[in-house]
């Protein structure tokens, strides 16, 4: 017998074996292995795409639905958080999404008398809340009112709102599923035929009883001070008795330099148009030079 160092030099090296067998065992783990972690992640990847896509979808439906808000002749505001009532009456309006042309915002403001600020839509709703209204059936409202409704038992309305110089703005509000939509717009803006819009409301006045031009008359002719102030607290008319009161020459002085009698007067004008009621307070007042103690009557009316 031979020993191992007389092999041909052409014989097996068990250690060249070995390392070769290592070798391709690790690659085919790898390749098991990296198998494993693609048919792990395949999922994942998937639901990937099909999030990216359904992203893609939703932001294309939000350009398409921005297009149609932008078109739409006056706003749409979008409460998810519906405003609280207090003892049945609205204490605020919330913080309401607004969708619409900044054109139509614009005059939607200046219809309301309010300027822009932080919360325009809170501004445009608090100018027009208790301007004089009519509703679809004719009757006596205001948006303050019939939104209060719709917050506490989810009926929907249709107004015709009366503004300053004889416009009209139209408001149209109802739930929808949680939230709540009012679509506002401007006669103006839409387009409308005024004349229908003006008719509805006069058909409306003549069913009143009363004669409202011998109301005003005999207020004008009243010894004491009265005077009308719309819903953002500007005095829009005033009998000679007020105009003595505060010494000025006639009542278009006391419009042209909103003159109040007594600082506390359009306090107590917002606290009227709010609770719906009359509201008084004594105060000490300058009349014609002498100081004197006035009740202060406040109560509210339709348009102001």
């Amino acid at each position: 017998m031979g020993d191992f160092a007389g092999m041909p030099e052409g014989g097996i090296n068990i250690t060249e074996i070995v390392s070769i067998s290592v070798t391709l065992g690790a690659v085919v783990f790898g390749l098991i292995a990296g198998l494993w972690a693609y048919r792990l992640t395949a999922g994942a990847r998937a639901a990937q795409a099909l999030w990216r896509k359904r992203s893609r979808e939703l932001e294309d439906r939000i350009a398409r639905a921005d297009g149609v808000f932008g078109a739409f002749p006056g706003l749409v505001l979008v409460w998810d958080e519906i405003p609280e009532l207090e003892d049945g009456k609205l204490s605020g309006w919330g913080r309401p999404r607004i969708f619409g042309s900044p054109a139509a915002l614009a005059s939607l403001l200046k219809f309301a008398e309010a300027s822009d600020g932080p919360d325009p839509a809170g501004l445009l709703l608090e100018g027009v809340a208790d301007y004089e209204a009519r509703s679809a059936g004719g009757n006596d409202t205001t948006l303050r009112r019939r939104f209060a409704e719709l917050i506490a038992d989810g009926r929907p309305f249709s107004v015709t709102i009366i503004g300053p110089e004889g416009r009209f703005l139209e408001a149209d509000a109802r739930a929808a599923g949680t939230q709540l939509v009012v679509w506002l717009s401007d006669a103006t803006i839409r387009g409308l035929d005024e004349s229908e819009a003006r008719g509805r409301v006069e058909d409306a006045r003549r069913q009143l009883e009363a004669d409202p031009i011998a109301i005003l008359d005999t207020l004008e002719r009243a010894p004491y001070p009265a005077w009308r102030m719309n819903a953002t607290g500007r005095i829009v008319w005033a009998n000679a008795a007020y105009a003595r009161a505060v010494e000025v020459e006639t009542p278009a002085e006391v419009l042209d330099k909103q003159i109040a009698l007594e600082p506390a007067i359009r306090d107590l004008a917002m606290e009227a148009a709010k609770s719906g009621e009359a509201v008084s307070a004594l105060k000490p007042v300058v009349v014609e030079g002498s100081r004197r103690a006035l009740d202060l009557v406040s109560f509210p009316i339709s348009g102001g």
